[in-house]
């Protein structure tokens, strides 16, 4: 029987941070900064891994799980630019291209200087 799924948050945190990519588990830079600080990271520390993650599992066509990626990256830093740019592409590989499209004008509000 398969194991079930945890949070991509949950998973990047109970693995102290190793990086999810094909499939497994491996140490890299994020296993580096997370180390025994487990849970007492600043929140734009988190934020940028957690983002980190989602980017790692869209690069994987797993769109929809890197959407919760993207979600909690925003929740702990609201103006994140770059998670509000890739929650746009992640809507528009499932198809959601409205919401995709305001996930892009989010973001280009936030940096009006990238166009």
């Amino acid at each position: 029987m398969p194991a079930a799924k945890e949070p991509v948050q949950e998973r990047m945190i109970a693995c102290t941070g190793a990086t999810v990519g094909n499939g497994r588990r491996s140490g890299g830079p994020v296993a580096t900064v997370f180390g025994d600080r487990q849970g007492r990271l600043p929140d734009h520390v988190v934020s940028y891994l957690v983002l980190f993650v989602g980017a790692t599992l869209a690069n994987g066509s797993r769109s929809g799980e890197a959407v919760s990626a993207y979600q909690k990256a925003l929740e702990l830093k609201p103006n994140y630019m770059r998670a509000w740019a890739n929650m746009g592409i992640s809507q528009a590989n499932l198809g959601n291209y409205d919401a995709s499209a305001r996930f892009y004008v989010r973001a280009l509000g936030l940096n009006p200087g990238c166009v």
